[in-house]
């Protein structure tokens, strides 16, 4: 699968998560994935992908965030952790 990443412009933020799926059911943990990235989209992520592997032992989840100051980025942690 093809995505673009922009890294050309310098205001984001890009962040990286690698999962290793332990469970048999990786199709319920993508489906968990885009509904989070649904949900960070009001939360200033502009861009967002999911990869997985053709075995299905790795997925990738990627986001490209607006940056922020120190501040509003522990407010960002905050809901995203709850």
């Amino acid at each position: 699968m093809a995505s673009f990443m922009p890294f050309t412009n310098k205001n984001l933020d890009i962040f990286m998560c690698v999962l290793r799926p332990t469970v048999a059911v990786v199709d319920d943990l993508v489906d968990t994935l885009k509904h989070f990235s649904f949900f960070t989209e009001s939360l200033g992520c502009i861009h967002s992908s999911i990869f997985k592997s053709i075995h299905g032992n790795m997925i990738i989840w990627y986001g490209a965030w607006i940056k922020r100051s120190n501040d509003n980025k522990e407010l960002l942690h905050e809901a995203l952790v709850s």
